[in-house]
């Protein structure tokens, strides 16, 4: 397997390499992570946007779509 080059990220500008960061935090190796409230959500998010509800065992998915959040998917939580 052919070894992959030095990007040379130390010769871009500190702004370049600071958005890099930003968009490696962001992106997160893949991963995606969302916000856990207690209550379910009434503050105004985007459309598309998601967070996760979660009080003692009971949790829903909530996703915001068409000006308000609607439960996408209800489960028991495991507790610990």
């Amino acid at each position: 397997m052919a070894k992959l080059e030095d990007p040379g990220f130390s010769k871009l500008p500190s702004e370049l390499v600071e958005f890099k960061d930003n968009l490696l935090t962001l992106v997160n190796f893949g991963k995606f992570q969302f916000q856990v409230v207690s209550t379910a959500p009434t503050f105004s998010g985007r459309d598309g946007e998601m967070t996760i509800f979660r009080n003692g065992t009971d949790g829903r998915l909530y996703i915001r779509l068409g000006s308000s959040w609607n439960v996408v998917s209800s489960f028991t939580a495991d507790a610990s």
